[in-house]
């Protein structure tokens, strides 16, 4: 399509086939009626091109089914869900970034979610996998909640020269099972529950409790600055709709 493309849908939008993103501006727009936005295979931008998708549904839930950006020089520009509903990610996602807004949740199903820039999810988070998140020496920030769902679940975060920020609490409804991050800096501002090591590369900054966890300070390799005590249930190393496919 052309190289501006806005849909807006009062009732929402479902594409049951592969779609592909051409245009430079695509905006996929449900939110005056909270129409459910649903892919239910892949997503992919058009090859070697990182083309940008922008999704809001308003308070509709928006489904990414299969994998995103996973073709052959197909990863996605910049990817922003907009939707107080629930935003999934059900497989893997490349993208140049990812960003959800505020006031919904977000569940990452799919395992590993792979960016050049920064991830921002503020909406509450969820785990359905053991999950890796990986930057380009960029930011991933989680403003909101952390937790695994039915089972502890393994987080691995690389942000490079980055840094990684959990706001809200981890695992406060579900513990993360074991959680290895390497960033310049890793910042817990509130609580955190695991099992498991909980292992860090870079500098630390721990404004709550840590339980459930071994903490690894062995992997630490800079400094850990500390704002509360640490406790834990286990030793501490120190006390520190398109029925084709679609292109958009």
């Amino acid at each position: 399509m052309g190289a501006k493309v806005t849909r807006t849908s009062v009732t929402g939008k479902t594409y049951t086939g592969a779609v592909t993103i051409t245009g430079s501006t695509v905006n996929l727009d449900s939110s005056s009626g909270n129409g459910v936005v649903l892919f239910s295979s892949t997503v992919d931008s058009a090859a070697s091109a990182a083309k940008p998708l922008t999704v809001s549904a308003g308070s509709g839930n928006v489904t990414f089914t299969g994998v995103v950006g996973g073709a052959t020089n197909g990863a996605l520009g910049a990817l922003t869900v907009n939707t107080s509903g629930i935003t999934t990610f059900s497989a893997a996602v490349t993208a140049a970034s990812v960003t959800t807004d505020a006031g919904g949740t977000l569940a990452i199903n799919g395992g590993t979610v792979t960016t050049s820039g920064a991830q921002t999810y503020n909406d509450a988070a969820t785990l359905g996998a053991d999950t890796t998140l990986n930057t380009t020496n960029s930011n991933i920030a989680f403003a909101s909640t952390l937790n695994s769902t039915t089972s502890a679940r393994a987080l691995t975060i690389g942000a490079g020269s980055g840094t990684v920020t959990f706001t809200g609490a981890v695992g406060g409804t579900t513990a993360l099972g074991a959680t290895n991050i390497t960033a310049a800096t890793t910042t817990n501002a509130t609580t955190l529950r695991g099992s498991g090591v909980y292992a860090i590369t870079g500098n630390a900054v721990i404004s709550g409790a840590i339980t459930g966890v071994s903490l690894s300070t062995a992997r630490v390799k800079k400094r850990i600055t500390r704002s509360s005590r640490l406790y834990s249930n286990s030793n501490l190393a120190t006390k520190v709709g398109a029925a084709a496919n679609s292109k958009i």
